[in-house]
């Protein structure tokens, strides 16, 4: 707009200087006619002014159809350029509009990217966890994998244990019948069990309990519910030194444990002597533990002190109070460390009966003493 104004108003200087040109060309001409018409008359001289006149006005008229052509012009130049600066902000608004919808569409997109973002963190952190959870049940797998594989060296060890000892036992009964064997024909022999004349003595020999093969020949005098009580020389019918005893008897292997009660020769103190079978296998290094019922202050530890191809055999003196704990008690446990297992085999051994042929063993005693 600007330009087309600047454009006109050079375009008017330029007619005014030619105007101007012309006007004073037109009044050297007129300064001329005078002097060339100043003698004349007055009537001459009316006539040139009315001739200057009427040239004035023609170009007067001239000059203002051309400046009306100019502002025409001018006019038609300013409105040209209003239609212009009108259209311009339209195109302009028209961009504006498009450029705010690219940039609504930008910021559309770029929440969806942050809703996207915000739903893969999310995931990521959902499949973090998942991850974890799944770390843990392997760990757990795989301890119980190693527990497996534990108790199945376990198993295995414990089987060829197992076989092992079967196959101990199965010597150890072999050996007990051939030593049960020569034991009974030795007692056949001599006509008297040897357990009578070790308990009068306390010989060095271990006392041999009566076993179930050899009943016959050692029934007991007395039966007191789970005690007998035997004297020696009773077959004979001579009555000696008594004692009272109970026996542990598998129906396979016989005697595994015997206990017997007397007095010994040398003195008037009672002596438990408890023998074990070969079968049952004891280390002897360890010793036995005794216990009445779950009495832990009635525990009693002894050792081995003699064996021989019947079994071993260990003895205590048996106090007054020990006595007295035995007749109120039910039950004697025996532990025996055996080399089969870590912990000590436990003999339950009854004490019904003890009462009642302790008294009759000291009756007898009593008696013979008078």
């Amino acid at each position: 707009m600007r330009t087309a104004c600047c454009d006109g108003c050079r375009k008017v200087e330029r007619n005014n200087r030619a105007l101007n040109r012309e006007v004073n060309r037109i009044k050297s001409w007129i300064r001329r006619a005078e002097k060339q018409t100043a003698p004349l008359s007055v009537s001459g001289l009316v006539v040139g002014g009315l001739i200057a006149v009427i040239i004035v006005v023609v170009v007067a008229i001239g000059f203002g159809a051309h400046l009306e052509n100019k502002k025409q012009a001018f006019i038609d130049g300013s409105q040209d350029s209003t239609s212009t600066r009108t259209d311009q902000p339209e195109s302009f608004r028209q961009s504006q509009e498009k450029h705010k919808r690219e940039v609504k569409a930008l910021q559309d997109e770029v929440e969806r990217l942050k809703a996207a973002v915000s739903n893969l963190k999310t995931e990521r952190g959902r499949l973090v966890s998942d991850r974890n959870q799944l770390k843990v049940k392997i760990s757990a797998l795989q301890a119980q994998t190693l527990s497996i594989a534990d108790s199945s060296t376990d198993l295995a060890q414990a089987a060829d244990e197992n076989q092992k000892l079967v196959e101990d036992n199965k010597g150890l009964r072999e050996q007990v019948k051939r030593l049960e064997g020569r034991a009974g024909e030795q007692e056949a022999k001599e006509g008297e069990p040897k357990q009578q004349r070790a308990i009068a003595g306390l010989a060095p020999t271990p006392p041999a309990l009566p076993v179930d093969r050899t009943q016959t020949t050692a029934q007991p005098l007395e039966t007191y519910q789970d005690w007998g009580l035997r004297c020696l020389g009773q077959e004979s019918g001579e009555q000696g030194q008594c004692y009272i005893y109970q026996n542990l008897i598998d129906p396979e292997l016989g005697r595994l444990l015997g206990l017997l009660i007397g007095h010994s020769k040398q003195g008037s103190g009672l002596v438990a002597v408890i023998t074990f079978s070969l079968a049952v296998g004891p280390q002897l290094q360890k010793g036995l533990e005794l216990q009445i019922d779950s009495n832990k202050k009635s525990r009693e530890e002894i050792k081995f002190d003699r064996c021989s191809t019947r079994g071993c055999s260990a003895q205590i003196e048996l106090s007054r109070g020990l006595i007295k704990q035995l007749k109120a008690g039910a039950r004697l446990f025996v532990s025996v460390p055996l080399h089969s297992s870590d912990k000590p085999f436990s003999f339950p051994v009854s004490l019904h009966g003890f009462t009642k042929a302790f008294d009759s063993l000291e009756s007898r005693r009593a008696a013979s003493q008078n």
